[in-house]
C-alpha cells in the first residue's frame, strides 16, 4: 500500500497513538476508515461520470500507434525461420546419428560408389573416441614401466 513496509507502519502507528492518545484512538480509527471509504465512493462515482474507464478501455488509448500490432507483424517471419532452423536441426541430428551407427549399409544404399560414404565400425570408433579421452588413452599406451631398485 503507496510503497510503505511493515515496519514503516509500526512507525506511523507509534507516532498516532503519541500523538492522539490511546484514549481517542480507537475514535480516530472510526474517523479515518470513514474518510477513506467516502473517498473511494467518490472516486468511483467521479469514474463513473467521467466515463474514464470506458475511454481506458478501447484499444487506440492502449496503443495509439499500433505498435502491438506492428510487433506481431514484424516477429511472425522470425518464427517462420526458427520453424525452419529447428527443422535443419532435427535434420542434421538425424543424419548424424545415422552415420555413427556401424554397419548400416542402408545409408550407401542409393549412393553412387564414388560417393559413398564410409561408416565406421566399432572398433574405429572406439580408437577415434576413446572413453577416457585422447590424452589418457595415448599415455596408457606410452607409459614407461619402470621396476623398484632393490
Amino acid at each position: 500500500m503507496f510503497g510503505i513496509g511493515g515496519g514503516e507502519m509500526v512507525i506511523i502507528f507509534l507516532v498516532l497513538l503519541f500523538a492522539v492518545g490511546p484514549d481517542k484512538m480507537p475514535t480516530f480509527a472510526r474517523a479515518i476508515s470513514k474518510g477513506i471509504r467516502q473517498f473511494r465512493a467518490t472516486t468511483q462515482d467521479l469514474r463513473k461520470q467521467v466515463g474514464i474507464d470506458a475511454i481506458l478501455g478501447e484499444e487506440d488509448i492502449r496503443d495509439p500507434l499500433g505498435m502491438k500490432k506492428m510487433k506481431a507483424e514484424l516477429t511472425k517471419p522470425l518464427s517462420d525461420i526458427r520453424d525452419v532452423g529447428r527443422g535443419l536441426q532435427s535434420d542434421v541430428a538425424q543424419v548424424g546419428a545415422s552415420m555413427t551407427k556401424p554397419g548400416v549399409a542402408s545409408a550407401n544404399a542409393g549412393i553412387a560408389d564414388a560417393d559413398a560414404v564410409r561408416i565406421m565400425t566399432e572398433q574405429e570408433l572406439a580408437a577415434e573416441q576413446p572413453a577416457l579421452g585422447v590424452d589418457v588413452a595415448h599415455a596408457s599406451t606410452r607409459a614407461v614401466t619402470v621396476e623398484p631398485q632393490a
